[in-house]
């Protein structure tokens, strides 16, 4: 199962890594909900909805995932958006 390992782990919590727990995927209207759990089994989530969520599930949908899993795409866009802090995917994909 793939990860993210962090770049630098959070102080104070011991927080190393994120998986990512749960993604939904709506259509209509468009919406990509998602969450991820740390290594100390915390959970949080999210979502991405309107022209976001719309543009989103259009990438998704026309993605070539046999280089770039769809985990690690998740966990590339959360990163970006600052969501969850830096690091490595680790892991092979289910």
């Amino acid at each position: 199962m793939e990860q993210l390992d962090l770049t630098t782990p959070i102080s104070g919590q011991s927080v190393t890594s994120y998986k990512v727990l749960r993604l939904n995927l709506g259509t209509t209207p468009p919406v990509i909900d998602w969450a991820v759990v740390d290594n100390n089994g915390k959970t949080f989530s999210g979502s991405y909805n309107g022209a976001e969520g719309a543009a989103l599930l259009s990438i998704l949908n026309t993605a070539n995932l046999t280089t770039n899993s769809l985990i690690k795409r998740v966990m590339t866009k959360l990163q970006a958006d600052g969501l969850i802090p830096s690091g490595t995917v680790s892991g092979m994909p289910q």
